[in-house]
């Protein structure tokens, strides 16, 4: 559109004209130095000092030119550089900072010191701190030298050819060219550094370190050494300060001129053509030219190839590439290359995977290059890794409901049934774990392993027992500390439990998992201290257990154990104090009667006194009750439920309590209640609470949209509808609302919930694009008889005549908090239904 043809753009031109727009350009300024966008930043500054010409403009003009001096050298444009540091010096510097950097930058570019604003008679003999500098860059960045220091200049040059040597493979001529320089001369490292690059080509270890460990640490040499021996293998990225991309870049500049080049490129073709015999024949040749001089090169090469042969599951490439070639030294006979080719096939003979595994352990054992601590490491790691192949395979067995997996050759086929299949391979995986531990003791992961191999075994004692000896070589292994403690716990031995709850909780005391396990420990330790009626030590334990409780535990709670404590004793009167103080606390009585039956049984209450809050519990669920109550009972029920705790009348709470919130439907929930509910109902899991927990989701939803857990719980029961009657954008949808709300919301998902939502999430993604697949293909073979968009009006049915008007009558609830904009539960099982009655072989 022209200015000024449409009225409206007339009008708001005249009206802008004489307005004047004020621009920030000191802040614009000092924010693009900040982004080193030095011509930027030198531009506002200018118009600044113009304008407003103080202190704070001069300031930032001075260092605008400055730096734009600086990048305009770096780039080899040194007379606009030269010019920029004259406007600097007419200007006149008043910021220190500016003046010493300017002073060396002078230096740098050979320019004499200023008199009266300009440069003039020969540069000054630069500081003993930069005449290194000045070598170094004359050396590596050509570009970048002053005219002024032409001794310097020719130095590099020499240098330089002498590099040039040495990339053409003429070693001799490159030492003999730099021999000329003295032990004091400014390249003297450099000549060092040549040298020990004609030992590093000759892979001569002993002369590179001869020279290179002579460097100065402070020269451009001694971090181009240090990234050579980083990618020869001689030294470890992490012990070498510097780049190592920009050394790896610069190699491979070096290299792209030098002889090896063209054999090399023919290798690469054939390989990449599949001419495996061909690339092994080009590689043999180039061994016998280049073996001593390359030798880690071509080593390093055959290791490229068989890992990529392995990779590729070629079987008969990696044949001919074993039978060309020697094996590596840490696998002379390619035993290892050969069972790692195993995982690539579909073979399923473990006695060929071990025989392979077994004779690759008798190579390292044997093997000179490692040493005696390293050959035990390495036998034990492959040992552990052979384990957890049979461990595996193992579980595969006992999930398969047909079994009709060959873990036996034709002439040694087991016969037996699958539990004595399954024997056998666990058998198999403890034999190799223990020899990995004979062998180095200290392996973590064989340790956690064989923990689990005889959790999976249903052997407790002895997971014990291999837990306690991992703690022997690990006493601060947070995980099994904590499984331990939970083991004894659960077992009902909270004094065996104590210890290893007291280390984790030295380890982490502010965790969550550590608060919760060492109240569960000491309420065990009150509950045995009450049942053998030692009332003194069990008040004393009282005290300890809410010394720090978990935020979870309410208030009330110690009243209660109080009066349980007293009931045991047979003090009534003061059981009934401490109950009346606790019913103060809350403003309905229901969950402390459960409570109580509760606890009347654990402690070992007399009969009548259970009898007698079972009676009140029961007349008590029957009546109303508000947020606070429904909150207060599902987190007691729900923490037996977690731990599979299990108390005389438990199912009967879960009953009542259950149909109680079925039958109540307007509740002035609060949240924290609301999400107690919804996870025991999620614990619970029950087919006949399906809807209910629906039904509650969606109402969190509608009141608490900031929260992640009510939108994670309701894409989980989405799913559980059923793969054919799962709206599963309305998953991904909830899914991901979850993950985003969980960045920034009060009440976080917990790390396993966490976890869950992302794998649910991507295989909901998956389903999801499976289904439109599936349902694009059918349209496609349905004709224009069937739209993705589920519109009733494309199907021509006698019999049935669909409204849509008349579905949102027939499942529209106003009472019902689940029908709304958050998901519509009955609607949306009213769709699936409907898509089930037209396809029902869905």
């Amino acid at each position: 559109m022209r200015l000024g043809t449409d009225g409206n753009m007339s009008k708001k031109n005249k009206r802008d004209r004489g307005r004047r727009v004020d621009i920030d350009h000191l802040q614009i300024a000092r924010r693009e130095l900040g982004k080193r966008n030095a011509k930027l930043a030198l531009k506002h500054a200018r118009l600044q000092h113009q304008q407003t010409p103080n202190g704070d403009s001069r300031d930032v003009l001075e260092r605008g030119l400055l730096a734009r001096a600086e990048q305009l050298h770096e780039h080899g444009n040194h007379d606009a550089a030269k010019g920029l540091i004259d406007e600097l010096s007419e200007l006149g510097i008043t910021v220190a900072e500016v003046s010493t950097s300017l002073d060396r930058l002078r230096v740098l570019m050979g320019m004499p010191a200023a008199q009266g604003g300009t440069s003039v008679g020969s540069p000054a003999e630069p500081p003993e701190e930069l005449v290194a500098l000045l070598a170094d860059r004359a050396v590596l960045y050509p570009q970048k030298r002053s005219p002024a220091y032409a001794e310097l200049n020719a130095q590099a040059d020499i240098v330089r050819a002498a590099l040039c040597d040495v990339e053409r493979g003429e070693e001799t001529a490159a030492v003999d060219r730099l021999a000329g320089i003295p032990r004091k001369s400014l390249f003297a490292e450099w000549r060092l550094f040549v040298r020990g690059l004609v030992a590093h080509y000759a892979d001569d270890a002993q002369r590179v370190d001869a020279n290179w460990s002579r460097l100065d640490p402070q020269r451009a040499a001694y971090r181009i050494a240090n990234q050579l021996q980083v990618f020869s293998g001689r030294r470890k990225a992490a012990e070498c300060p510097g780049d190592m991309a920009t050394g790896q870049r610069r190699l491979q500049y070096a290299v792209s001129d030098s002889p090896l080049v063209e054999r090399l490129e023919r290798i690469r073709d054939c390989f990449q053509s599949g001419r495996i015999h061909q690339a092994c024949r080009e590689l043999g040749t180039l061994r016998q030219r280049f073996g001593q001089s390359r030798k880690r090169m071509l080593e390093r090469l055959s290791d490229l190839m068989w890992k990529r042969l392995v990779a590729q599951g070629d079987e008969r490439g990696l044949r001919q590439l074993t039978g060309a070639v020697p094996g590596p030294p840490l696998d002379p006979h390619w035993h290892r290359a050969r069972a790692l080719l195993w995982y690539q096939t579909e073979s399923t003979d473990l006695n060929q995977i071990e025989d392979l595994w077994t004779a690759y352990v008798r190579d390292l054992q044997q093997c000179e290059t490692l040493s005696a601590d390293e050959r035990k490491i390495a036998v034990s790691l492959v040992l552990a890794r052979l384990a957890e192949l049979f461990a595996e395979t193992a579980s595969d067995e006992a999930s398969r409901e047909e079994p009709d997996f060959v873990v036996w050759d034709d002439d040694d086929e087991y016969e037996g049934t699958q539990e004595e299949r399954v024997e056998v391979l666990r058998k198999q995986a403890e034999k190799h774990l223990r020899s990995a531990l004979r062998e180095y003791p200290q392996l973590l992961n064989a340790h956690r392993d064989l923990v689990n191999l005889y959790q999976d075994d249903d052997q407790p004692e002895k997971a014990v027992e291999a837990a306690r000896r991992l703690l022997e070589h690990f006493p601060d292994h947070f995980d099994t500390l904590l499984w331990l403690a939970n083991y004894f716990i659960e077992a009902d031995q909270p004094a065996d439990a104590e210890p290893y709850a007291n280390r984790a909780s030295g380890l982490r005391p502010r965790d969550p998992a550590v608060q919760t396990l060492l109240w569960h420990q000491r309420m065990g330790m009150l509950r045995q201290l009450t049942r053998k009626r030692k009332f003194d030590l069990a008040q004393t334990q009282l005290e300890e257990v809410f010394a720090a409780p978990p935020a979870s535990v309410n208030p009330y709670t110690k009243d209660l154990l109080r009066a349980t404590i007293q009931y045991k004793a047979k003090n009534n009167e003061a059981a009934e104090t401490h109950l009346q103080a606790a019913l103060g606390q809350v403003r309905e009585p229901t969950a402390i009667w459960l409570m109580m039956h509760a606890y009347a049984d654990r402690f070992g209450l007399p009969r009548e006194v259970k009898n007698d809050f079972r009676d009140r519990f029961k007349a008590a669920i029957e009546k109303r009750f508000d947020s606070q109550t429904a909150g207060h009972i599902a987190g007691f029920l729900r923490d037996f439920l977690v731990r599979r705790v299990k108390y005389t009348g438990l199912a009967t709470h879960q009953r009542l309590y259950v149909d109680r919130l079925q039958r109540t439907r307007k509740v002035d929930w609060q949240l924290q209640d609301l999400r107690d509910v919804c996870e025991f109902l999620q614990s619970h899991d029950s087919y006949h609470t399906q809807g209910l927990r629906l039904r509650l989701l969606s109402d969190g939803l509608r009141r608490f949209p900031s929260d992640p857990l009510f939108p994670y719980l309701y894409a989980l029961n989405r799913m559980h509808a059923g793969p054919y009657r799962t709206d599963y954008g309305d998953v991904v949808e909830n899914l991901e609302r979850a993950l985003e709300l969980n960045k920034t919301a009060k009440l976080r998902l917990s790390d396993a919930a966490l976890e869950d939502a992302k794998q649910s999430l991507a295989a909901a993604q998956m389903a999801r694009d499976m289904f439109s697949s599936m349902m694009e293909h059918l349209s496609e073979l349905m004709g224009s008889g069937f739209d993705m968009d589920d519109d009733d009006d494309d199907w021509d049915d006698e019999d049935e005549d669909w409204d849509d008007d008349d579905d949102e009558e027939d499942y529209e609830d106003d009472d019902d908090p689940s029908y709304g904009r958050f998901g519509s539960p009955q609607g949306k099982q009213a769709d699936a239904s409907r898509r089930q009655r037209f396809f029902p072989f869905f």
